[in-house]
């Protein structure tokens, strides 16, 4: 007999069942997404090295461009902005954690440090919020 984890268990014990659930037929419409969608990156893959393809020989390449002929302006513009967005939130929160260390080291009032508690705060929910709407968009482009 064989002894492993619980985790190795769930780890082999998924794939076997999903594999199982094919062989008897049983597989419905639903499921066959969980195998179109890796062909839809590999439609993805060649669609823009075709795309780069075209670039490289202009004096100045850029992958954006290539990007953008490959992907389309909605992704590439509105999902680059969601992205953006969140890069900006998650940047924001060691800034302000140093203007909080900075007013505890200087012994400043209590209600500074709270207020550089909630914009910590705030930033983190709006990052959250930005990378799920940057995951979204990009689940429902796929």
């Amino acid at each position: 007999m064989f002894s492993c984890s619980l985790y190795t268990l769930w780890i082999m014990d998924f794939p076997c069942g999903l594999i199982k659930e094919v062989v008897k037929g049983y597989m419905e419409t639903g499921h066959l997404g969980y195998f179109l969608l890796n062909d839809k990156f590999i439609f993805l893959h060649f669609r823009f090295q075709s795309c780069w393809a075209d670039e490289v020989p202009k004096p100045k390449p850029w992958v954006l461009r290539a990007l953008h002929r490959s992907l389309g302006g909605r992704f590439v513009l509105v999902g680059g902005f969601w992205k953006i967005g969140n890069d900006l939130s998650q940047f924001v929160g060691p800034l302000i954690l140093n203007q909080l260390l900075l007013a505890m080291q200087e012994g400043g009032p209590a209600q500074i440090g709270y207020i550089y508690a909630f914009l910590i705060f705030v930033g983190v929910v709006l990052s959250v919020l930005f990378e799920a709407q940057y995951l979204l968009l990009l689940l429902d482009w796929l």
